[in-house]
């Protein structure tokens, strides 16, 4: 074997333990990883998962105009948070979610004649059945 290749062999586990000590001193700070939107977000859902049948398939109203925000990525998030219920970007469901900025109006379909507000869960999430008709 050539000089070179037993140095290289002899660096190969010191870079492992290098990489190794970056991802050790990344998750020695847990107020970092209390950080994570995502997971924020997702505890706002942890009430609403819990209320909803497994089966059930709703409807969805969400943020799709504040500022800041990405209308399509809130939606597969709600989507993802409440697995495995079916979310629907649509209002034709019997029950709808609504996730709306703070302030801002349902929109003028979501009018008390033809919607019930089951529960207020918090934070701005919110679950309607539909009247019947």
């Amino acid at each position: 074997m050539k000089t070179w290749q037993i140095l290289a062999l002899a660096l190969l586990p010191l870079l492992g333990m290098a990489n190794d000590w970056r991802l050790i001193e990344q998750y020695r700070h847990p107020a970092e990883l209390a950080a994570d939107p995502v997971a924020a977000e997702e505890e706002k859902f942890q009430e609403l998962r819990g209320f909803l049948p497994p089966d059930a398939s709703v409807g969805y109203i969400g943020k799709k105009h504040a500022p800041g925000t990405d209308g399509v990525r809130n939606f597969r998030m709600i989507q993802y948070f409440l697995a495995p219920v079916v979310v629907f970007n649509d209002t034709s469901r019997e029950l709808i979610v609504t996730y709306l900025a703070e302030g801002e109006e349902p929109p003028a379909g979501l009018s008390e004649q033809d919607w019930t507000l089951v529960r207020d869960f918090g934070r701005n999430v919110k679950l309607y059945r539909r009247r019947a008709q």
